[in-house]
């Protein structure tokens, strides 16, 4: 099932996103725009799933994580395999549906 997603082009001048390496970029878009995210921020997805999905190593997605936690825009219960993308509508939600 596909669900419509916009994403706001403000995220491209915000100045902790452009802060990023172009990795931490591309996980955090992810993160707001992967089928098994919610609106709200919060969901559940095994850390298993994100590393296949997004192709990217086990050691390279934990350094990523941490840099998404220290900028505040993501937090990574791991144990529980819950995400927390904060503001999540401010990054999209922002489309006519």
């Amino acid at each position: 099932m596909s669900v419509y997603r916009t994403l706001d082009t403000s995220l491209w001048t915000d100045y902790k996103i452009k802060s990023m390496p172009p990795d931490g970029r591309y996980l955090f878009i992810y993160f707001i725009s992967n089928p098994h995210s919610h609106f709200s921020g919060i969901y559940y997805i095994p850390w298993i799933t994100v590393a296949y999905e997004t192709g990217l190593k086990d050691t390279l997605l934990n350094t990523l994580s941490y840099t998404l936690s220290d900028l505040d825009l993501v937090h990574i219960d791991r144990k529980n395999e819950i995400i927390w993308v904060k503001n999540m509508m401010r990054y999209q939600g922002k489309g006519e549906k």
